[in-house]
């Protein structure tokens, strides 16, 4: 729908994965253990031999990738195989095989962000898996993150660690992926984020005690941080659902249902 006539018109009743250009979209076919990729402009569909497994489309939108293992095997010992191939499911061929490892994101220049983890441990090591030749560099090994988001140049990586037994270990990351040896930089926030362009992070704080939702701005390389509205607004955002436009002039949220301002909102940034 258009934000200045929000009208909702239906574009497909398929749920699909789609790809980052939005002209493929890829789903199963449970009955023949497959995987669809439709390409929308005219319906041209490709089947993948995925074992019912979902696929990812490369952010160029050119190729895709998907893991194949035993669903019944225990997760912690099964083998897992990394496949990569076209997105019409030609050149296809195996990338990487192994246990307690798994893609985290698509990297530039044809690399794969993996992470490998140990037995005993939560802790997880992160290593650059080259899409040409299999090739793997180390990078370092991290506490059990969640919540990765890659800038839009996939140059920077943020990541939160909670619960760990080191206080010091907790709280919201930032990696350059770039750096030969990476080293987390700890963020002066806890809370919800999304990358607003290569330099800013845009982040909710964390307060359960909150009556309402506060937008601020962190610029990584100033190290600085600002609010980008004033307090007042009366939003409270529902389930963390919020998004900020690729063009990162707009945030788009869903209120918490019940408040004064339920509803869909979209707020203009500065």
């Amino acid at each position: 729908m258009a934000a200045d006539q929000p009208q909702p018109e239906l574009v497909t009743g398929r749920l699909a994965v789609y790809s980052a250009d939005r002209t493929l979209a890829a789903y199963p076919d449970r009955t023949r253990g497959l995987a669809v990729i439709e390409r929308l402009s005219d319906g041209q569909q490709w089947e993948i031999d995925s074992g019912e497994h979902p696929v990812y489309f490369s952010p160029d939108s050119r190729r895709i990738l998907w893991e194949d293992y035993n669903e019944d095997a225990p997760r912690d010992t099964r083998l897992e195989t990394l496949w990569l191939a076209d997105v019409d499911g030609s050149n296809a061929r195996q990338l990487f095989s192994g246990r307690r490892t798994g893609p985290v994101a698509w990297l530039p220049n044809d690399g794969l962000l993996m992470a490998r983890g140990f037995a005993g441990t939560s802790d997880l090591e992160l290593f650059r898996l080259s899409l040409v030749d299999g090739t793997q560099r180390r990078m370092l090994r991290l506490p059990r993150f969640r919540g990765v988001d890659l800038s839009p140049d996939r140059r920077q990586m943020v990541y939160y660690v909670y619960r760990e037994a080191d206080p010091t270990r907790n709280g919201v990351w930032l990696l350059n992926l770039e750096s030969r040896i990476p080293k987390p930089q700890k963020l002066p926030f806890f809370g919800t984020y999304r990358w607003r362009d290569n330099e800013r992070l845009v982040y909710v704080p964390f307060d359960p005690a909150a009556t309402e939702h506060t937008f601020f701005e962190y610029n990584i390389t100033t190290q600085q941080t600002r609010p980008l509205f004033p307090q007042g607004t009366g939003l409270t955002i529902a389930n963390n659902d919020w998004q900020v436009s690729p063009d990162g002039s707009q945030i788009a949220l869903v209120a918490a249902a019940g408040t004064k301002l339920d509803g869909i909102w979209i707020l203009d940034l500065n």
